[in-house]
């Protein structure tokens, strides 16, 4: 067997732990005693962004303290996002999953704005179940384009929603469905 040679890394900044009393743990690159390059702040359960955001984990790019570029965030719901971040706000493309109990299953992903999902695809899956969306969505994060496409376990364009009231009349489990959708994410 070969020899393995493990090149060594030099840093730009060295890496810290800094402990943010009753906010949680920062451990990566700092400049200035906050966070500043690439690290995790795990987030302790009575901190502001927890109890905000939901927020358990951020790990990712930093500038200046916040979070900014590329990152995952793991929530205390179980949700994950994976994608870009600005000034700790999920912003521009991303992924975001979630499975809140056994039967249900969704994940988005698209274009999100201040933190906000805005266009892109949403799959949920409850009790064998499935529809999807393609579109944009109004301010609460709700559906909101009536040229969306949507495929109800199977078929295309089955039904239209607008502004949170259906175009067309949903047929049996889409109402769970959609409910499932608001209420969870």
């Amino acid at each position: 067997m070969a020899a393995v040679r493990l090149k060594q890394i030099q840093l730009e900044t060295p890496w810290v732990v800094l402990d943010f009393q009753g906010e949680g743990t920062y451990t990566g690159q700092a400049a200035n005693s906050r966070p500043d390059g690439f690290g995790t702040f795990v987030y302790s359960q009575d901190s502001a962004k927890s109890k905000s955001d939901g927020w358990k984990s951020y790990t990712g790019s930093w500038k200046r303290g916040s979070p900014y570029g590329r990152g995952s965030i793991s929530y205390l719901n179980g949700a994950r996002y994976d994608g870009n971040v600005v000034d700790g706000k999920r912003a521009g493309r991303g992924v975001m999953s979630y499975k809140p109990h056994d039967h249900a299953r969704m994940r988005f992903r698209g274009k999100f704005e201040r933190d906000r999902k805005i266009k892109g695809i949403i799959w949920v899956t409850v009790s064998g179940k499935e529809f999807s969306y393609d579109g944009e969505f109004n301010n609460v994060g709700h559906f909101h384009d009536k040229n969306a496409k949507v495929v109800i376990n199977g078929t295309k364009g089955a039904r239209r929603y607008s502004d949170d009231k259906w175009i067309d009349k949903p047929v049996g489990a889409v109402d769970l469905l959609v409910q499932t959708i608001h209420h969870y994410y």
